[in-house]
Order: structure tokens, then C-alpha cells, then sequence
């Protein structure tokens, strides 16, 4: 067996999402993340291939969290596939039941999604993903042309598509994140209606709905670009906040969008806009 070394790294809310994605990226089979007080505890796990904790300090610099925690220690040797599986459990928002792959009951009466933890963001474990799946439940339109922009692992086009659109086009620019999509598309058994793209420029619209669970400085630098692919009436549902965030994303979607809902959960916010005539 491989000797395996647990990265831990401790960030702020706003820079969790950003992490994680890079440990991914470095080569961890997946990341766990729990809320600390004010902070997020994201551990990586990986075979000695290089400095990795020195990487992640690195990019730790760049995005502006030099003064993250990051410690690295030896693990002892396991059967890994059984030990990382025990991270993972199902999960219930609203009607929807979200389970990896291994497990098989689903209770009465939910909509089961099955995702297969490790290479993309969204096993609907983390607070933003949850509250865009509530909104989504609540407020999608029946039979719609839905976008997920920043699909991760394709959670919410697969719940846009068990709600009753008739496609979703996702989109993603890390291409690990479009073949989760993919391969999740297909254990759900709606694969003939998601769209796979890597920009939003393939995405053509106009959509009758938009899911898009981003951090706020990605979210605003595309606002022109989402409201170029509405039309009046389109839902748009907008994830991954940090509170205090709110007031910036609602100015700038100010005039062309609504408010008609929100939800918070923990340190973050999910909004739900509709688009103006």
C-alpha cells in the first residue's frame, strides 16, 4: 500500500471553495472540509510527489490567504478506497435524498441523486450547494431550458433535470469537472438532457432558469454575461456567498433582477432573482 500524508489547511470562509479546488487539482482523491468557528478545515490526502504543503502555501500567497494554516503529517497505511468512502454519507435537502454511489436504500417519497464524491465540487455536503438545491425546488419553472454555470459536479443540472427541465446545459472550465458531470449525468439516468460545455460563451441562450454557484468575485464579473442569456421571467438562483457578501452581488445584478427569495445556512447565503421585463 502507499504511504499517504494528510494536508491540512486552514482558510476563511471565502477561500475554502479555492482551496479545495486546488488540492483536488494537486492530486487528492478528494477533500474534506469542516466548519471551524470562523474559519474552514479543508485536509487533502496524498503519496509523496513533491512538496505539497509548500505548494499550497504558495498558492495560498497569490489568492491573498497568506496567513492560512497549513500543516502536513504521515498517516499510517490503509485499505484508502474503504477508509475514504466512510467520509462520505448520504445527505437529505428538502425532497431531495443525495448519495454516493455505494449506497443503495432511498427513503419513501424522495428524489434520489446519486454522485460520486472526489474530483469535482458539490456532493451536496457543503451549505451553498444546499440552499441552491432549496431554491431550486421551490422556485424552478415547470419544463424549462435550465443553465448551471460552475457546474462542479453536476448536482444541480441533474436536479434541474428530476424537477422537469428539458435541458441543461452545464457549464465548467475545469474540464475533471465536466467528466464528473458527465459520468453523474449518466448514473442518474439524465444524461440525454445535460449539455457539457467549458465556457459560457458555448452557452447560447436565452435559459429560463440559471443555477449558478460561484463565489461572489466570479458571480459579478459574469452578471452582464447571465443576463445577456435571460429573458423576463428567467429564475436565477445565486450560491456560495459569504454573508456580508449580499449587498455587492444584489447592486450589481440591480435593475435587471429582482429578489423574490433567499436562504442562508451557516456563513453562507443562496439568493433567488427573477429577471426584469
Amino acid at each position: 500500500m502507499n504511504t499517504w500524508h494528510r494536508v491540512c489547511v486552514i482558510v476563511p470562509p471565502a477561500a475554502a471553495d479555492a482551496v479545495a479546488n486546488y488540492l483536488v487539482e494537486l492530486g487528492s482523491p478528494g477533500v474534506e472540509w469542516e466548519d471551524v468557528g470562523d474559519t474552514v478545515e479543508l485536509a487533502g490526502y496524498f503519496t509523496p510527489a513533491g512538496d505539497v504543503a509548500q505548494a499550497v502555501k504558495t498558492y495560498l500567497v497569490a489568492i491573498g490567504s497568506a496567513d492560512a494554516r497549513v500543516t502536513s503529517t504521515r498517516v499510517p497505511e490503509c485499505n484508502w478506497a474503504e477508509a475514504w468512502r466512510e467520509q462520505f454519507h448520504p445527505v437529505q435537502v428538502g425532497n431531495f435524498f443525495i448519495r454516493p454511489p455505494w449506497v443503495a436504500e432511498v427513503p419513501a417519497g424522495r428524489i434520489a441523486i446519486t454522485i460520486r464524491p472526489g474530483m469535482a465540487f458539490g456532493t451536496g455536503h457543503h451549505e451553498s450547494t444546499r440552499t441552491c438545491l432549496a431554491l431550486l425546488e421551490r422556485h424552478l419553472p415547470p419544463r424549462c431550458r435550465a443553465l448551471d454555470f460552475g457546474a462542479g459536479s453536476g448536482v444541480l443540472a441533474i436536479a434541474m433535470c428530476l424537477l422537469g427541465a428539458i435541458q441543461v446545459v452545464a457549464v465548467d472550465s475545469d474540464a475533471r469537472a465536466r467528466e464528473a458531470t458527465r459520468a453523474n449525468a449518466q448514473r442518474n439516468g439524465v444524461a440525454e438532457r445535460i449539455v457539457v460545455r467549458g465556457a459560457l460563451a458555448e452557452a447560447s441562450g436565452p435559459f429560463d432558469a440559471i443555477a449558478a454557484n460561484l463565489d461572489a468575485e466570479t458571480l459579478r464579473a459574469h452578471a452582464a454575461g447571465l443576463s445577456s442569456r435571460a429573458r423576463a421571467g428567467t429564475l436565477l438562483v445565486v450560491a456560495g456567498l459569504v454573508r456580508g457578501q449580499e449587498p455587492a452581488v444584489r447592486s450589481c445584478l440591480a435593475g435587471v433582477w429582482r429578489e423574490v427569495d433567499a436562504m442562508g445556512e451557516g456563513e453562507w447565503v443562496s439568493l433567488a432573482l427573477v429577471r426584469c421585463p
